[in-house]
Parts: C-alpha cells; sequence; structure tokens
C-alpha cells in the first residue's frame, strides 16, 4: 500500500470541511455564552 499524495481539489474540499467545523464550533460557543449571560441577568 503505497502513499497517495492528496490531490489540491482534496486539499480544497478538507479545507472548506474544516473552516465549516470551525464556523459551527463558534456559533456554539457563541449560543452558549449567550445562554448563560442570559441566565445570569
Amino acid at each position: 500500500m503505497e502513499y497517495q499524495k492528496p490531490t489540491m481539489e482534496e486539499l480544497v474540499k478538507n479545507q472548506a470541511i474544516l473552516d465549516v467545523v470551525r464556523t459551527l464550533l463558534g456559533t456554539g460557543m457563541t449560543a452558549v455564552r449567550g445562554l448563560l449571560l442570559a441566565e445570569e441577568a
């Protein structure tokens, strides 16, 4: 089994997935922070 170098397309796809995950995590953290602040108020 030889190691295949990822193609440019695969790299772009992976980068896009990482961006989406990062965005979702960021949104989730913001939502959680907002809920915590709302409960304290």
